[in-house]
């Protein structure tokens, strides 16, 4: 019985892993890259220990994902840890991944860099993702960049798709 249990365990996460598609773990790869390469205002964070949230709509696989990249990370010239959270169970969000654009969101993402796909943009998406020539690729919006007082590493920049 207890290695049926630890069959079925594996089996479970190996599936969990794999229900997960490229393109996904490419994105969750960019996501924590980005915080890198962004420096965002003394006035977003409320302590000098207050880590970087990132917020994602509920998706286990991703958020899983995810939480697996940053875990013990630390980035940027304050060393800010990283937390990821389900947007509907933060307060507070510093970058946001949105698929689709629900108002009960909007007050949550007025003051967070808003990620989202070129299909499901959102009002304030500041770095859209996009396919190219079957590669992910993403687009800077710098007025939303600039709106938010935030400095990007020209770094990034040169990567991206500026607008």
């Amino acid at each position: 019985m207890l290695l049926t249990s630890a069959l079925l365990c594996t089996a479970w996460s190996a599936n969990a892993q794999t229900a997960l598609s490229k393109s996904s773990k490419i994105k969750a790869a960019y996501i924590f890259n980005f915080t890198k390469y962004i420096e965002w205002p003394r006035a977003a964070f409320t302590h000098i220990e207050t880590p970087i949230t990132i917020c994602v709509e509920h998706n286990p696989e991703f958020n899983d994902f995810i939480k697996a990249l940053v875990k013990q990370r630390k980035v940027g010239k304050d060393q800010r840890s990283l937390i990821v959270r389900n947007i509907n169970d933060a307060n507070i969000c510093h970058i946001a991944y949105v698929k689709s654009a629900e108002a009960h969101t909007e007050t949550l993402l007025r003051n967070a860099l808003v990620l989202s796909d070129m299909n499901n943009k959102h009002a304030f998406s500041a770095i859209i993702f996009f396919r190219q020539n079957d590669k992910l690729r993403f687009e800077i919006n710098m007025v939303e960049v600039n709106r938010l007082n935030i400095t990007i590493s020209s770094e990034l920049l040169k990567l991206a798709r500026v607008k």
